[in-house]
């Protein structure tokens, strides 16, 4: 039923109700998390706050550079079919002229690129005003604010994202859990892909590299989840579930992912890894940044000292680490 949900809209249903009149829990998980994270994929003041922060610093950087070069204004001289440009400066009501060079000089290249800053600077200014304008306008659809605002007895029966987990620790996995998606294309395939590999503490996962990469966060005290659900859009900011390696969080409130990719040779997980890292671009996670990828060789070896090199050197300075 959820296959590609993330692509069709019409995948997803529309109720929490089967049509014997039963619940859904599978859809019910996943709206409970949408209400209780309160559609901050969706917080459109939230994004108008970003572009507003982004702007402002656009604008100061811009500045930072014209302020130690402001542009005049550009003129240009044809001699004998050749066209020689100026710089225009107007001094004391005198205007004056500095020589540029031609078309392909560098100095030309430089002015033209010191006015286009200019002109983009006073668009950002518009538009920077124009969204600190509407910001306060806009509604909070928070889940704390709409409970309160349709009364106690809503807040009080509200099944929120703690009360699903506690649920999962004393019940173990749920059977509406939602699947990680190597699983539904490996069904999908006709193969199933088994968390058969113990780590050292006792935990399952799919393949000795990933035993690796666990057992060196582990040792390093770092603090991560294994394949939680991250709920992500797409191109059409369709949402859906997608099931990172090693999710881990960092000092500064930001997060990292790392991946491993260890079937490349089989054309059906390339593809879903090849989709799954442009889901991955589109919201915020990129190469070299937070994103981290490791591979198993041509015959199917991993380096693990380069890993646990990796970990001590690009993730552990950034990670929360246990107490």
């Amino acid at each position: 039923m959820y296959k590609n949900a993330h692509l069709e809209k019409s995948a997803f249903p529309l109720t929490p109700y089967e049509e014997d009149g039963s619940v859904d829990f599978q859809y019910l998980e996943v709206m409970i998390k949408r209400v209780s994270e309160g559609f901050a994929m969706y917080d459109l003041k939230a994004r108008v706050e970003k572009e507003i922060e982004d702007l402002k610093y656009m604008i100061r950087e811009s500045r930072k550079v014209l302020r130690q070069k402001k542009p005049g204004s550009l003129a240009v001289k044809t001699v004998k079919g050749t066209e020689y440009y100026y710089e225009s400066k107007t001094r004391d009501r005198t205007v004056r002229q500095k020589y540029l060079g031609t078309a392909d000089d560098e100095r030309v290249g430089a002015f033209i690129i010191l006015k286009v800053m200019e002109a983009k600077q006073k668009v950002m200014i518009g538009d920077l005003r124009i969204l600190e304008g509407i910001k306060n306008d806009l509604g909070d659809y928070s889940t704390d604010v709409i409970l309160a605002k349709l009364g106690e007895k809503y807040r009080t029966a509200f099944w929120g994202v703690d009360e699903l987990r506690e649920l999962k620790r004393s019940a173990g996995r749920l059977p509406w859990e939602v699947k990680n998606e190597y699983q539904e294309t490996a069904e999908n395939e006709g193969k199933v892909f088994d968390r058969d590999v113990i780590t050292c503490d006792g935990n399952r996962v799919r393949s000795k590299s990933e035993c690796i990469i666990y057992d060196i966060l582990k040792a390093s005290h770092i603090r991560f989840q294994y394949e939680p659900a991250l709920y992500f859009h797409d191109e059409d900011y369709n949402e859906f579930a997608i099931h990172p390696d090693f999710y881990i969080n960092c000092k500064d409130g930001s997060s990292i992912i790392i991946e491993h990719l260890g079937m490349l040779n089989d054309q059906g997980y390339a593809d879903t890894q090849e989709h799954k890292l442009r889901m991955y671009h589109i919201n915020g996670y990129d190469l070299g940044h937070n994103l981290i990828l490791t591979s198993d060789n041509n015959t199917f070896g991993v380096d693990s000292s380069f890993i646990s090199d990796m970990i001590a050197h690009v993730v552990l300075p950034r990670a929360k680490t246990a107490e």
